[in-house]
């Protein structure tokens, strides 16, 4: 993982030119979003483990 001032640092080079907020931003959105395939995979384990909880009380 990267430390804090790396981070800054590659924002930093990637925003540089005419356009710095709009480089900016799209940079800074990317590092904050999740591929949807992750999320949904979470979702079907959270799932799974209500089911198999619920069948262990009625059981």
């Amino acid at each position: 993982m990267k430390s804090q001032a790396e981070t800054i640092a590659e924002l930093n080079a990637r925003c540089t030119g005419p356009n710095q907020f709009e480089n900016f931003d799209r940079a800074f959105r990317k590092s904050l979003t999740v591929p949807k395939e992750a999320i949904l995979k979470e979702e079907a384990n959270r799932k799974r483990a209500r089911a198999r909880k619920r069948a262990r009380k009625t059981g």
